[in-house]
């Protein structure tokens, strides 16, 4: 059935990784992938990908474009894919399908971060109203609300981009208050090449001691060169670890791309990875960053000693996983009831979605 929706072929938009992943679905259905086409001459980086032509989307021809179903693969933080099914309807294009139309029409489960034919909020929908009554303005329920609705209808249309923030990640407006008052001991898992802790500085944050956490090597080594670089130098502590819920080795997984380098058991090389509660012990880190792709709520499970007796300040990433939206929030408020909870939006299509948790006053 799937197989004759798509006889005569299909095109597919982007030539990045996500457009192999999606070309090798459509192909194990039997579909054929007439051609692939590309936004801008500017993204035009090869004319053929996978043997097949790349045409830019002005390019293609105009019986192609009502005739042929287009599959969108672009799915990144940066551009929105509302925006651009619809580029792609003003050039003509008449059969328009995005990640959760091939998530769907093609059964697909576990391939793209949270999107699924079974959305984790559909199952827990007690879970779902525990964390709501967690989150302490309207602006954070509006995030939650938007966001869990697009999960439920598969339909990015329902996120509510117009919040996002994603300059002030970290440091957002009307919560950045809560940390630029104080002297901060702080701990960056997933430090990445220092951007956040360049970011903080440039907004007049008062940084006494810095640890900075990243497994990849390639990322580590710009890291380690941005700090040394600094003019004013802070007490400062870098390591290539990972955080995890016990001190321990695991493999990792090293992306091409800058950002997206993992843990998992397939891993390419071997990362020494440390628990919140052995490393710091009691020490005065009052501030923790987590973006560290998926393995958040084990890092949390290695700190329960030090968010229960010291509360620092938190900023986790809830996006990697599709229950990380529910469950982080819901693990820290059981290991600790004395913090405040916010979430915050930083990007498009659902990536970047961090939980704020101030400890109460």
């Amino acid at each position: 059935m799937v197989s004759s929706n798509f006889k005569n072929g299909v095109i597919i938009y982007g030539t990045g990784g996500n457009a192999t992943a999606i070309t090798e679905i459509i192909e194990a259905n039997n579909i054929f992938i007439k051609f692939y086409c590309v936004g801008h001459k500017k993204y035009l980086t090869k004319n053929e990908f996978r043997g097949k032509k790349v045409y830019i989307l002005d390019d293609v021809p105009s019986e192609e474009r009502v005739n042929l179903p287009i599959f969108i693969s672009n799915y990144s933080p940066n551009f929105s894919i509302k925006d651009i099914k619809n580029d792609i309807q003003k050039k003509g294009f008449k059969n328009i399908f995005d990640l959760y139309d091939l998530v769907r029409i093609f059964n697909v489960e576990n391939t793209f971060y949270w999107l699924t034919n079974h959305p984790y909020e559909q199952a827990n929908e007690a879970k779902v109203k525990e964390v709501r009554n967690l989150l302490r303005d309207d602006l954070s329920k509006s995030i939650f609300d938007s966001t869990v609705d697009c999960r439920l209808k598969k339909d990015f249309s329902k996120l509510k981009e117009n919040l996002s923030t994603p300059k002030e990640q970290y440091l957002p407006e009307n919560l950045k208050e809560f940390i630029l008052d104080k002297d901060l001991y702080f701990l960056d898992a997933g430090a990445y090449i220092g951007d956040s802790y360049d970011f903080f500085k440039s907004q007049g944050a008062i940084i006494n001691k810095y640890i900075g956490l990243e497994p990849d090597p390639k990322n580590y080594e710009k890291l380690v060169q941005l700090v040394k670089n600094e003019k004013s130098p802070i007490e400062t502590l870098l390591l290539p670890c990972g955080l995890w819920s016990k001190t321990t080795q695991l493999r990792f997984n090293c992306q091409d791309i800058s950002a997206g380098s993992s843990i998992g058991n397939t891993g390419d090389i071997l990362i020494q990875c440390l628990s919140i509660d052995e490393f710091i012990k009691d020490s005065k880190i009052n501030l923790i960053k987590m973006d560290i792709e998926g393995a958040e709520i084990d890092a949390i499970k290695g700190g329960i000693h030090t968010i229960k007796n010291c509360k620092p300040m938190l900023m986790i990433s809830l996006y990697h996983k599709p229950e990380d939206l529910i469950e982080i929030p819901l693990l820290l408020n059981e290991i600790c009831k004395e913090y405040n909870f916010f979430i915050r939006y930083h990007a498009y299509n659902g990536f970047d979605i961090v939980l704020y948790a101030f400890p109460k006053q």
